[in-house]
């Protein structure tokens, strides 16, 4: 009987140990791929232009604009985080080589960071847009018209480069009263594109300005609500509101459409998308909150 005990616990003792040894083996393996894999991205060629990203680590924020264009790329290591503050803070840890985004959200970002540097080249550029209601077809046909025209005039230069200035001011548009009503839902922490202006608490951003010049031009009378970018959407589709001023670009546009919820409007406002990284020989210092 006590042979029999003893015998039992020799082979319980080596399932043990055959198991210790499983999972070293695993975690052996594991580490190899780990090291494989960090010293072939190592080896990348290191990131100088939009030309030299094979074998490098992109991030970018999740279905974002960057999210959409990269994904295609099968040659890069594409790290999606829930926002650009995770990825400065990959970037600041080693994780990945630059971040990709687009120049608003850059110049905002590098506003608030020292030892960073952008690439000379963009990816692409993309379209700020509004969302707008069914019921808001005419107002829209409209907007699309002054939008066309507006990105093509001088004026438009001048808005472009003010919005990328260390001091963005809005332009002091007048409003019309009695006019045709026209209903604008504006996200209050879509900065820089929707926004509240602290001094004045009225709505504020460049996006914000755009819809101004185009009531004045137009002869509409904006009734302003606030909202969110998941509110706009459903009251867009209880046609509570004509448009909705929040930070989205034109590369959602078929999801949009397709949702059967709300149209898109023109471009309005065009930024590039680029590549952001750190300086050589420098580090990267974060000096102010970045929100989003």
């Amino acid at each position: 009987m006590e042979q029999k005990k003893h015998s039992h616990e020799i082979q319980a003792f080596s399932s043990h140990r055959r198991a210790i040894i499983m999972a070293a083996v695993l975690i052996v393996i594991i580490l190899a791929l780990s090291v494989y894999n960090y010293y072939n991205l190592r080896n990348a060629t290191e990131i100088e232009n939009v030309d030299s990203l094979s074998g490098q680590r992109i991030a970018c924020c999740i279905g974002w604009e960057s999210d959409f264009l990269l994904s295609p790329r099968e040659d890069i290591t594409l790290l999606r985080y829930d926002s650009n503050a995770d990825c400065i803070l990959g970037l600041s840890y080693g994780q990945v080589d630059a971040v990709a985004l687009d120049e608003i959200t850059m110049h905002t970002i590098m506003a608030k960071t020292t030892g960073l540097e952008c690439l000379p080249d963009p990816i692409t550029a993309v379209g700020c847009t509004y969302y707008t209601s069914y019921a808001a077809d005419e107002a829209l046909a409209e907007f699309n018209k002054f939008a066309t025209e507006f990105v093509k005039s001088e004026e438009y230069k001048e808005f472009h480069d003010n919005v990328f200035s260390d001091n963005y001011q809005m332009a002091d548009i007048p409003e019309i009263e009695g006019g045709k009503p026209l209903v604008v839902g504006y996200v209050p922490d879509s900065y820089p594109e929707s926004y509240i202006d602290f001094t004045t608490g009225e709505p504020a951003g460049f996006g914000i300005e755009m819809i101004k010049r185009f009531a004045y031009a137009c002869g509409y009378t904006i009734e302003w609500v606030e909202t969110s970018e998941t509110g706009a959407m459903a009251q867009l589709g209880l046609n509570q509101i004509d448009f909705a001023a929040c930070y989205v670009s034109d590369i959602y546009r078929y999801d949009t459409e397709a949702s059967g919820q709300a149209h898109m409007s023109e471009p309005y406002f065009f930024a590039e998308v680029y590549l952001m990284k750190i300086k050589d020989g420098e580090a990267l210092t974060i000096t102010g909150e970045i929100e989003y």
